[in-house]
């Protein structure tokens, strides 16, 4: 409709073949957000959409991913797998985490309810192969809730592995550094009530790059992960007691008191 083309013109979400994107201002935004909001178009699934896409974006002036929740909920209720655009399955994912609080600094117990729903959302069929749904169904599994289910939280992260690889920017743009150093954990056949499984050297390899990552992203357990791995070898990696206290010593200096207990290891 002239609404829609209107506000997604206003928030530079419908842009002239070969012009390239830039944020609008906000007041733009603000604009573009009052008509998305217009109640006769509440039922409709390109408005929602782009509404969602407008509060979501990294670069929009007026982001709040979730204040997008309602609409997020809206958007799953007016489309069918049929009629959703590849581009916009994102939102499945999106209202899957409003479900249980996943846009919270820190997300409380959401009902089991909640966190069985939005599980069943992040496994549907048409997100499969999609990392970000992979990525966030990995860290509900993971998460010490009620639905809580290593073997598959593992063989979540297995197939999230095999589909993005060790590339940095690809790892951060999907998966947050707690869940990070769980899949570190699978890969290593170290996390609690997992399957039985041995590292290989390319395991290794997703171990270093994940746990390097982590580091960077200003989580110490990253540093304490690559201690463990030349603390102990294993997967190829040969023991080396150097550089496992560089590790050790530098997540120590963060407070993380696991490193502490291990620099006593070795020191002792």
């Amino acid at each position: 409709s002239r609404m829609v083309n209107g506000a997604n013109c206003l928030a530079h979400q419908l842009l002239p073949e070969g012009v390239a994107y830039s944020p609008p201002s906000k007041d733009a935004a603000l604009q573009a957000l009052a008509l998305f909001d217009d109640p006769l178009l509440a039922n409709d699934a390109l408005a929602v959409a782009s509404k969602i896409k407008l509060l979501s974006s990294e670069n929009s002036p007026i982001k709040d991913q979730k204040a997008a929740c309602p609409a997020a909920a809206a958007w799953v209720k007016l489309t069918t797998p049929e009629t959703r655009a590849p581009g916009d399955r994102y939102i499945l994912t999106a209202h899957a985490l409003c479900l249980v609080n996943g846009f919270d600094h820190m997300p409380t117990l959401p009902p089991k309810a909640a966190q069985q729903e939005a599980l069943a959302v992040m496994s549907l069929p048409e997100l499969d192969n999609d990392p970000a749904a992979m990525a966030n169904r990995a860290w509900l599994l993971f998460k010490p809730w009620e639905i809580a289910d290593p073997v598959r939280a593992c063989q979540t992260a297995f197939d999230w592995v095999a589909l993005v690889g060790a590339d940095k920017a690809a790892i951060e743009a999907h998966m947050l550094p707690w869940t990070q150093i769980k899949v570190v954990d699978c890969l290593m056949g170290v996390h609690a009530g997992q399957t039985p499984h041995t590292p290989t050297p390319q395991d290794m390899e997703m171990v270093f790059a994940l746990a390097r990552s982590a580091a960077d992203r200003g989580d110490p357990a990253g540093d304490y992960a690559i201690g463990q791995v030349y603390h102990f070898g294993g997967g190829g990696v040969v023991v080396n007691r150097e550089e496992a206290v560089k590790s050790y010593e530098t997540c120590a200096a963060a407070g993380f008191n696991p490193c502490d207990w291990r620099l006593g290891n070795i020191y002792a």
